[in-house]
């Protein structure tokens, strides 16, 4: 009779959109305990899928995007969570190269439906939900390269981004022999200069970490803020050094 009760004041307050309720009732048959565990299974398992493919995505990795999507496609079919299925189900697609889409907006799409679907089950049974996190529940750190963002820069092109991406560090390490050249001679307007143009370059194609290193050492040179000119440009090329690898490793697959 809970159950009962319980689905009637759903379907009253208007999530039809969200849940298929009679999916959901098939699944849980009644058992009110059962469909407490069924939830927060549910919940819990697709915050961890999600993470997954937002992880890959970071990384470029859309096999794995297609992997992580279809099976949190399945598990919320199987549930009745229509709309994070219908979600899954297109950003599988994209992932796939099946239909041409724009894989960010569509993971934003994701994100909303489930963030929904979420808080609507865990209202069911009186759970508590972790504040959500954008990089997902245990995600690794910060990627040096934000690739849903720098694909925007390429209308969504893995290749041309790539493309850009190689002339981005031949340009950049450029840059980078210059301010050094420039420090050593105590020629604050070159580092000036050069810092700045690498903060915009790389705040452009997603690499965050190195636009912040690189504007660092831009205030520096421009006298707004003191620091050690020479650490900041150090630690500036370290944060090249990390795009570079990252570029490697995970676009290229190379060494």
């Amino acid at each position: 009779f809970v159950l009962v009760a319980v689905i009637v004041q759903i379907k009253m307050g208007n999530d039809d959109d969200l849940m298929d309720w009679e999916q959901m009732e098939d699944v849980v048959g009644g058992d009110d305990e059962f469909m407490a565990e069924i939830f927060e299974e549910f919940i819990e398992h697709a915050s961890k899928q999600f993470s997954n493919i937002q992880e890959a995505l970071g990384e470029g990795n859309h096999e794995k995007v297609r992997f992580e999507a279809h099976a949190l496609k399945g598990s919320s079919a199987t549930l009745g969570a229509i709309k994070v299925s219908e979600s899954a189900k297109a950003v599988e697609k994209t992932a796939a190269g099946v239909e041409n889409g724009n894989l960010p907006k569509l993971l934003q799409n994701l994100k909303v439906n489930l963030s929904a679907t979420k808080k609507l089950l865990a209202a069911k049974i009186g759970l508590t939900l972790p504040p959500e996190n954008d990089a997902g529940d245990g995600a690794k750190s910060e990627p040096a390269i934000n690739i849903p963002k720098a694909l925007e820069q390429t209308g969504d092109d893995m290749d041309f981004l790539k493309e850009v991406l190689g002339e981005f560090l031949e340009h950049a390490e450029k840059q980078m022999a210059t301010m050094k050249e420039a420090a050593s001679a105590d020629n604050k307007d070159t580092v000036r200069f050069e810092s700045h143009a690498l903060k915009g370059s790389s705040a452009q194609l997603g690499a965050d970490m190195l636009s912040e290193a690189a504007y660092a050492v831009e205030k520096v040179a421009a006298g707004r803020e003191s620091g050690d000119l020479n650490s900041l440009i150090k630690d500036l090329a370290q944060r090249f050094e990390d795009v570079r690898e990252f570029v490697q490793s995970n676009l290229w697959n190379e060494k």
